[in-house]
């Protein structure tokens, strides 16, 4: 053992068995403490609850994880920022609703959902299926049919003059 400070497994035990101790424990101290439980019920309870809560943790990387993916999935994508809150919002209405949702690749459900739920995140208010107008496209249409104007101009020019 060490003077490190103590795990976060050792304070989870001992806020469990009810057992107090300072914010500056050690892995040593903490180990020393445990020994000294002689309780097989309670810790038969205590694997119980560890295993539970482990489970928890785990389920919570992975909604973590999943949120990570989407989110980053998001970035390619026409949408304003979307914030974590509202992916594990869509992740966790499509798990609830339509279980096996996500088995294949990236599901446009998933995309379909955050427009319905929270349209606020299009970049436009134009709804789906609409083409937008963009002032910025005009602008493109406008520049590209000046070059070909000048192009077609210098042409005539160069074989007329």
């Amino acid at each position: 053992m060490s003077d490190e400070p103590a795990t976060k497994r050792q304070k989870v035990k001992l806020r469990f068995y009810g057992i107090a101790f300072p914010a500056t424990l050690t892995k040593r101290a903490a180990s020393e403490l445990l020994d000294r439980i002689d309780d097989p019920v309670r810790e038969q309870k205590y694997r119980a609850y560890r295993d539970e809560l482990d489970a928890n943790e785990g389920a919570a990387e992975d909604m973590n994880l999943r949120i990570d993916v989407w989110q980053s999935s998001l970035e390619m994508r026409d949408y304003r920022k979307v914030s974590r809150a509202k992916v594990k919002d869509i992740l966790t209405f499509l798990d609830e609703t339509t279980p096996g949702w996500d088995a294949g690749s990236f599901s446009p459900l998933f995309y379909d959902t955050l427009e319905a739920r929270h349209p606020e995140v299009l970049k436009t208010a134009t709804p789906r299926g609409q083409k937008q107008q963009s002032s910025a496209g005009c602008l493109v249409t406008l520049m590209a049919l000046a070059t070909l104007s000048i192009s077609l101009l210098w042409v005539y020019l160069t074989r007329h003059i």
